[in-house]
């Protein structure tokens, strides 16, 4: 048996006392180097430029970075959407509105720490406001039901977010809150517009809409069977016709048809007042702009 021979190590050069530590010279955002993350794209510009320009185009490049990245988080969730229902229509079951709209984020961008974070909220919110681009209004229409929710409950990004009560720390934890919330309500989106898709539009029942735009709200309060039952009742007016008849008849056309999958709340009843029921209301005066 050959013994690997002891690699010597190499002298250290002691360094006189008081010499400046050696600066690390950080890559630029022109780097021909491949960035292995958003991170490092994002630190890739000198803390000092040399003049107001590069900061500039820095910054401009980064955005445009950050769009790309949006884009494909945004195609890769429809493909994947697309798929459950081919999977379904070759006799699998349908998975969908699971939190994989987040699970694609977080690989793509890598927020490692709460610069990063920021950063990207930045860039996609002026993503978001092109309105122009199909991607980007996509985006738009996921923020609009984020803002409902942070109307409500003030728990996403909005005032107070940044004063120094709130502290650095509670901020970046809101902010990655509210950029995992986004991705929820993104993955609504692909869902409905796939489903439309496969529905021609127009020929896609308004309760298909309702209840697949109503889900991440649904799952976030855990609602029970009867108490989203008795608000499409209330808001669509589906009474006692299919599949709104019963409760377990509801369960079945969400797993069948629209591939929602339900966890029941162990020891919930019904409610009187049901949480985010403001919210829902608004959403379904919003679903319309969606077409």
């Amino acid at each position: 048996m050959k013994v690997a021979a002891r690699i010597p190590r190499p002298t250290r050069v002691r360094r006189p006392a008081g010499a400046p530590n050696a600066a690390r010279r950080p890559t630029p955002p022109n780097s021909t180097e491949p960035a292995n993350s958003l991170e490092v794209a994002l630190h890739g510009a000198p803390q000092r430029p040399a003049c107001a320009p590069a900061l500039v185009q820095w910054r401009e490049d980064t955005f445009q970075f950050t769009s790309v990245l949006a884009q494909i988080c945004l195609i890769q969730l429809l493909k994947y959407t697309e798929d459950q229902y081919a999977a379904r229509k070759s006799g699998g079951h349908r998975l969908l509105q699971t939190g994989h709209g987040w699970r694609i984020f977080s690989r793509l961008f890598a927020l490692r720490n709460a610069i990063v974070s920021v950063r990207v909220f930045e860039h996609l919110l002026r993503f978001a406001n092109q309105e122009a681009d199909a991607h980007s209004r996509a985006f738009f229409l996921a923020y609009a039901p984020l803002s409902f929710e942070h109307d409500s409950s003030e728990e996403y990004i909005g005032p107070g977010v940044w004063t120094p009560d709130a502290g650095s720390r509670s901020a970046a934890v809101r902010v990655r809150r509210t950029l995992k919330r986004w991705c929820e309500w993104l993955e609504a989106l692909a869902h409905l517009r796939i489903h439309q898709a496969r529905f021609h539009s127009s020929d896609c029942p308004p309760l298909d809409e309702a209840i697949i735009f109503l889900w991440p709200l649904h799952q976030r309060h855990q609602w029970n069977g009867g108490e989203l039952l008795r608000l499409l009742r209330a808001s669509l007016g589906c009474a006692d016709v299919y599949p709104c008849g019963s409760e377990l008849q509801l369960a079945a056309y969400c797993r069948g048809a629209l591939g929602l999958w339900r966890v029941k709340p162990a020891g919930l009843i019904g409610r009187t007042v049901l949480p985010g029921h403001s919210v829902a209301e608004r959403l379904l005066e919003f679903l319309p702009a969606i077409h």
